[in-house]
């Protein structure tokens, strides 16, 4: 990350990591001692986990608008498992062509949490969004004479 080496010396950033170290596909990551490499493989992991949120998120949206699907309890949350899975599992293989990248299992398990956060997202905002709707509906419903 070269803003890093330009922003803070190693010795400042290294001073606010945990002692920790990283196994992570072959490699060891030891945040003390490569604090650029170790906030560097953070931010990758991370956009991974979010990118497949908000992929997430959207398909389960995108679902949730198939009448045939929201009958069905555990429909939507398969095909968004599925979907996302599918893309990760592509992303990966495509990673395998290219000399530059290296695909990772571990890449598709982060992949996967991130997408079950957005499917949890989005599945706990619809719900929100129905019960609240369905309460300012009963408020606006006139009540009979009490006598």
């Amino acid at each position: 990350m070269p803003f890093l080496h330009k922003v803070a010396p190693k010795e400042v950033i290294a001073g606010y990591l945990p002692d920790m170290t990283i196994h992570y596909n072959g490699a060891t990551i030891v945040a003390r001692q490569d604090p650029y490499r170790f906030v560097e493989f953070l931010f990758r992991k991370g956009s991974h986990l979010g990118v497949y949120m908000v992929l997430a998120a959207a398909a389960a949206y995108a679902f949730m608008a198939i009448p045939a699907l929201r009958v069905k309890g555990w429909a939507v949350p398969s095909a968004v498992v599925g979907f996302t899975l599918l893309v990760s599992i592509l992303d990966e293989r495509l990673q395998s062509a290219s000399g530059m990248r290296t695909p990772a299992i571990q890449d598709v398990i982060i992949d996967l949490v991130g997408a079950t956060g957005g499917l949890l997202i989005a599945t706990g905002t619809k719900r929100w969004w129905v019960n609240r709707k369905g309460r300012r509906e009963n408020k606006e419903q006139p009540r009979g004479k009490e006598g």
